[in-house]
């Protein structure tokens, strides 16, 4: 009769025992450590990781707080044959998994701003881990001078326009302040009619002789190769970048505060000018 009680007794503890173990496991795992390969925290490590640590590789993957995981190896990289590892796992053979291993991961938040970009210097953006102190930085570009910006379009658009065998467009000095006016005014109205209701062609005056005119915007851009791109990507403003009858341009540039958008309001002003 003591026997049968001493391996009842003996059988609950074990039983309890493993309960325990994966209970205090499940506490800390998914919170701040994850087992190295396991990408999806479901508390295996299969095909399905060594697919994320490919995607992670590629940069198809936003789930960064699972970099330190994906670090098989553990030699400071993200490689194919941190997968490869994985796979091998899987497969039941013998890898550097079956040590089970944990590494912190942190639950990173959304980046936000703590130095706003300027002229004169780069930005800083800042994340912060929901778990622990632990938080990490980044730059954001300077935003370089509007007058070198407007220069820079310029030599863009008269290089598209060679490339096409067209002439260059010469820089309409006199209308830059028609290029700024519609530069402000996209930031409030975002569109090719101007906040009091009119054309944004009103914006030229009479006096200029004219005979074609068009104009392109765009928005949040923080380079002229960026907002360039853009346009040639788009047929519309292609078009106009690459019209054979203008001979003039104005470029106007302003910090964009608009819907969220960070960088610049940008506005194109073609013009076929009579000699």
């Amino acid at each position: 009769m003591m026997k049968r009680i001493c391996l009842l007794v003996l059988i609950l503890v074990l039983a309890v025992l493993p309960m325990g173990s994966v209970a205090a496991q499940a506490e800390a795992y998914g919170e701040h450590h994850a087992l190295y390969g396991d990408l999806n925290l479901d508390r295996k490590i299969d095909a399905s990781d060594a697919l994320e640590v490919l995607r992670l590789l590629v940069g198809k993957s936003e789930n960064d707080r699972m970099l330190p995981a994906a670090d098989v190896n553990r030699d400071g990289r993200i490689g194919a044959d941190d997968a490869l590892e994985i796979l091998k796992h899987t497969v039941g053979k013998p890898t550097i998994l079956d040590t089970s291993e944990s590494v912190t991961v942190h639950l990173w938040s959304q980046w936000q701003e703590v130095q706003a970009a300027t002229q004169a210097q780069d930005g800083i953006l800042r994340r912060d881990c929901q778990y622990c102190s632990a938080y990490e930085e980044k730059t954001v570009a300077y935003l370089p001078p509007i007058s070198a910006m407007c220069q820079e379009v310029l030599q863009l658009v008269n290089a598209e326009r060679a490339k096409e065998g067209l002439q260059p467009l010469a820089y309409y000095t006199a209308g830059q302040s028609c290029g700024d006016i519609r530069a402000n005014e996209i930031n409030t109205l975002f569109e090719h009619t101007r906040p009091d209701g009119s054309s944004c062609f009103t914006v030229i005056p009479h006096s200029v002789p004219w005979y074609a005119l068009g104009e392109n915007i765009a928005m949040g851009q923080t380079t002229p190769d960026e907002v360039m791109r853009a346009w040639m990507n788009s047929t519309g403003h292609r078009e106009n970048i690459l019209d054979p009858k203008f001979t003039h341009i104005i470029v106007g540039v302003a910090p964009c505060e608009h819907e969220g958008y960070r960088g610049y309001c940008w506005v194109q002003l073609f013009l076929g000018l009579s000699q």
